[in-house]
């Protein structure tokens, strides 16, 4: 058997949906969108970056 990415990403959202957590498609998520989390695509990159230069670590 060999290990290719559908095996891994399978996997994860198995064990993601086992933790509590929902599978949603990108663009139903999308900024503008009903079920969008964020308002701008631009924000998530902005928090991240900031908290990389407070903390010294790398978010994901």
């Amino acid at each position: 058997m060999s290990l290719n990415e559908s095996i891994v990403e399978e996997a994860a959202l198995e064990w993601f949906g086992e933790l509590g957590y929902g599978v949603g498609h990108g663009p139903h998520l999308a900024p503008g969108e009903p079920a969008a989390e964020r308002e701008a695509a631009e924000a998530e990159e902005t928090e991240a970056a900031e908290s990389m230069t407070l903390t010294g670590s790398v978010v994901p």
